[in-house]
């Protein structure tokens, strides 16, 4: 028992009512008999997870905060593909102002530097890391094309998709 006193939010499962009263008076550890946690209603078991947790967090165990859920991967990735290619299109619009306007004074459509990776994650507040994941996650192939257009004068001069900055559509 003097192991337990080691680990004060530790749990400790016991197999019966009877000895989890018995445990409790000699440990700090909050004590469950597996009765309490399993119920058998004749054709399955059904485990009552809630009322654990519940009296970890009463018996502050662990706080509320810690109860929240982690956010999946997969949303803050939706978030950061959303933040670059807003990026690339804002940057798409003044390739195609720039490349308009030296076609006219200069007689010659020219390119602006299309941003690297490093760029755009510094442009949006990410990490390069999280940049090359949007880049390679076979799911965004629209930013992968947007950024493919950048490095093409005609492509950029003549491209019809949909461009957008602050949620005004651009002029083709």
């Amino acid at each position: 028992m003097d192991y337990l006193s080691r680990y004060p939010k530790s749990a400790l499962f016991v197999a019966s009512e009877r000895t989890a009263e018995r445990v409790a008076v000699k440990v700090s550890n909050r004590v469950f008999s597996l009765e309490s946690v399993f119920d058998f209603d004749g054709e399955r078991i059904r485990v009552n997870l809630e009322s654990v947790k519940q009296s970890l967090i009463d018996n502050r165990v662990f706080s509320k905060a810690a109860e929240k859920e982690r956010r999946p991967r997969r949303s803050s990735r939706l978030e950061a593909t959303a933040k670059i290619k807003d990026e690339l299109i804002s940057h798409l619009i003044d390739a195609r102002d720039h490349a308009v306007s030296t076609r006219y004074s200069e007689g010659e459509a020219k390119l602006l530097d299309r941003p690297t990776q490093k760029d755009i994650a510094k442009l949006t507040g990410l990490t390069t890391t999280s940049v090359n994941r949007c880049f390679t996650d076979p799911a965004n192939h629209e930013i992968r094309h947007i950024y493919e257009v950048l490095d093409d004068v005609e492509k950029i001069v003549t491209y019809s998709g949909s461009l957008r900055r602050d949620g005004i559509t651009a002029a083709d």
